[in-house]
């Protein structure tokens, strides 16, 4: 896994990254199936995408407080997980798109909880 493996299990980066997968997935079915039905399943991944993504900072500056000498791989790890992050709210659009799409049902600028 190399020398920052554990920083990466740590901050779940793998797991966060499998649920915006997962997310991509649930949006292009739901999109060529013209069925909103997993509309609810991709906004609870992107709240814990979001979940996992704000713990992070936490555990990053835990890390480089331990291990200066890391803080240029730590600041790249944040960015590459603020864009996984980002990635989750781009999925999360493409099925308030399609919710509308097919359900004439406006969700964007609400509150998390769809």
């Amino acid at each position: 896994m190399g020398k920052h493996g554990e920083l990466l299990e740590t901050v779940k980066i793998r797991e966060m990254a499998k649920c915006v997968e997962t997310m991509l997935e649930k949006s292009l079915d739901a999109f060529n199936e013209e069925n909103s039905a997993q509309a609810g399943m991709v906004f609870t991944m992107d709240n814990q995408v979001d979940n996992i993504y704000f713990t992070s900072f936490e555990l990053l500056s835990k890390y480089v407080a331990e291990h200066p000498a890391d803080a240029l791989y730590v600041l790249h790890l944040g960015t590459v997980l603020r864009k996984i992050e980002r990635s989750g709210d781009h999925c999360n659009n493409i099925m308030e798109e399609i919710v509308f799409y097919l359900d004439a049902r406006v969700l964007k600028h609400q509150k998390k909880d769809k």
